[in-house]
């Protein structure tokens, strides 16, 4: 049975692109999650590993879009769990905010789709 990836989305805009041939490639099952549309938030536990992706959103929106709490607790169970999360964009932001750390804008907008090369071997986590 293949891995499966939960993917979770802010709006009907962001997705996958090429990363989701990629990572099918792999053999990894990719599902999304809307949570923008009332899908509710996955446990851990759910799947292998999840992908959280950007939106228009701020990461500290939280009274216009609630979703994003519960996302911050799925990020510190996965972390707790040690289920791979990955994110990017806002969803890097949010993971930021699970563990109060402090995010704020940047001086100029940003969107690419660029290489990441694996970590030297024995690399500490």
């Amino acid at each position: 049975m293949a891995e499966r990836v939960g993917v979770l989305r802010h709006d009907a805009v962001d997705h996958l692109g090429v990363g989701a041939q990629v990572l099918g490639s792999q053999g990894l099952a990719i599902e999304y999650v809307d949570l923008w549309r009332g899908m509710p938030t996955p446990q851990a536990h759910d799947y292998d590993a999840f992908i959280i992706l950007g939106g228009e959103m701020n990461a500290d929106q939280t009274q216009r879009y609630p979703f994003l709490l519960g996302e911050r607790e799925l990020i510190l169970q996965c972390a707790v769990e040690s289920v791979p999360t990955l994110g990017i964009c806002l969803g890097g932001q949010v993971m930021a905010r699970a563990f109060d750390a402090r995010v704020s804008a940047g001086d100029s907008p940003e969107s690419a789709f660029l290489p990441i090369p694996p970590p030297p071997a024995g690399c500490a986590r």
